[in-house]
């Protein structure tokens, strides 16, 4: 943690001393909050627990909106209707997420890219980052889980 002694503060004849000691103290709490922040991050950034990856049909998503090949969720459901399907079915989230592909492209991504002149590498890298940054984000949820705050832990919470 810095301290005072370690930076030069520099206080104008005009400026009041209060406003000079509050800009002192508000300095100070964002120095701890980005000291804070930075480990947090170097901690989930260091993390090697194997974890799930994009899967090679998400992939292909992520290049197909690129592409602009919209994607649709599925038909609005009939209140009426929807009650006679059985509970396993009516539940189930998956049967409403999985989207489908509206125009079903019969080229190559590759073929299509070159169509439209886009950059295959680019798009390459775009896919690779996404793919890493959803590896990070599930070592934050790890990480997240673990600390004394989280809704997963054992820690008891009292109520004030």
């Amino acid at each position: 943690m810095f301290t005072n002694e370690n930076r030069v503060n520099l206080r104008f004849e005009q400026e009041p001393e209060e406003e000079f000691n509050e800009k002192l103290e508000a300095a100070e709490a964002y120095r701890e909050r980005s000291e804070i922040f930075l480990k947090y991050n170097y901690l989930i950034d260091s993390m090697e627990n194997p974890t799930h990856n994009l899967t090679e049909e998400i992939k292909d998503r992520i290049m197909n909106f690129v592409l602009g090949h919209p994607f649709k969720l599925g038909p609005l459901r009939d209140p009426i209707a929807f009650l006679t399907v059985p509970a396993h079915i009516r539940f189930n989230s998956k049967y409403y997420l999985i989207p489908k592909l509206i125009d079903v492209p019969s080229k190559t991504v590759v073929e299509r890219f070159k169509k439209k002149n886009y950059n295959l590498e680019l798009l390459n890298n775009l896919v690779e980052e996404i793919g890493k940054e959803f590896v990070r984000a599930n070592h934050q949820i790890e990480f997240d889980a673990t600390l004394p705050y989280s809704g997963t832990s054992s820690v008891k919470k009292e109520v004030l």
